[in-house]
């Protein structure tokens, strides 16, 4: 700290200075460079550039370079689809009997989805499963505008339980929930798929893979995928995971096989 007493005056030097800074007019908590031809206050030093700054930097680099990408596909004309194919896929699947059921108008237009198929499917020895799958074209976003968890809710569903499980293989996933409204309970699994992937799950999967089809060709077409099936009590759930993945090991390929086609537009 400086000496607050004032130095007695030195005869042989001129009078420039009445006095010497005080020590509550030094800013001590930033250190600042100061300029012999400044005679304004200087900026603080600033050090190298941390790890979150740049982090920060990336993720705006990524950011700036995903609204570029979008920018130019929506300059584009969307492809052709041809969405025929997803009538071919089968009512009768391994030892499972399906029957349509039929969409309201109001549910569909609130799906926005280019197709959807909604069936309830009986096996043969009894149980039985819902089944839903919604198609949405690159044009569309290939993106729900709805997913399984936000629906149920605002049907007034109870979510208990939120799984992450497999889909028939070690590396495929699905999400399962266990809802209930009024009593009832269900078991569902649901999971989004792309012209080339199956089994994503969450949000950045599919922005991830919209990316890559638009990057590679030209396409950002996908799908949910989900299946339900009564639960009498939580004591039933292994049974009713078996039931689902009985007709998941069925319906599957044909939602490979069965894909709609998305080609360039013409000229």
């Amino acid at each position: 700290m400086l000496n607050s007493k004032r130095p007695e005056k030195d005869p042989s030097r001129s009078k420039e200075a009445t006095s010497e800074p005080r020590s509550d007019d030094l800013e001590e908590s930033v250190p600042r460079a100061v300029s012999p031809t400044s005679s304004g206050p200087v900026g603080p030093v600033r050090g190298p550039v941390s790890g979150s700054d740049w982090q920060s930097l990336v993720v705006g680099g990524a950011l700036v370079l995903v609204g570029v990408l979008a920018w130019l596909f929506y300059l584009r004309e969307p492809p052709l689809v041809d969405v025929s194919s997803l009538g071919d896929l089968p009512m009768d699947v391994g030892a499972w009997n399906g029957q349509e059921i039929p969409m309201t108008d109001k549910v569909s237009q609130m799906l926005e989805a280019d197709v959807n198929i909604q069936r309830a499917y009986l096996h043969e020895i009894g149980g039985f499963i819902w089944f839903y799958f919604g198609y949405y074209g690159t044009e569309r976003g290939g993106e729900p505008v709805h997913t399984p968890p936000y629906c149920y809710k605002s049907q007034g569903w109870t979510i208990l339980e939120s799984n992450v499980v497999p889909l028939g293989s070690d590396t495929l996933f699905a999400n399962e929930l266990v809802v209930e409204r009024a009593g009832e309970k269900r078991l569902v699994r649901f999971w989004y798929q792309s012209y080339n992937q199956s089994g994503m799950l969450s949000k950045t999967d599919r922005v991830l893979a919209r990316m890559e089809g638009l990057l590679l060709d030209g396409r950002s077409d996908g799908s949910l995928v989900r299946v339900s099936t009564p639960l009498l009590d939580r004591a039933e759930v292994p049974q009713a995971r078996a039931r689902l993945n009985s007709f998941v090991r069925e319906m599957a390929p044909h939602l490979t096989r069965q894909w709609p086609t998305e080609v360039p537009p013409l000229g």
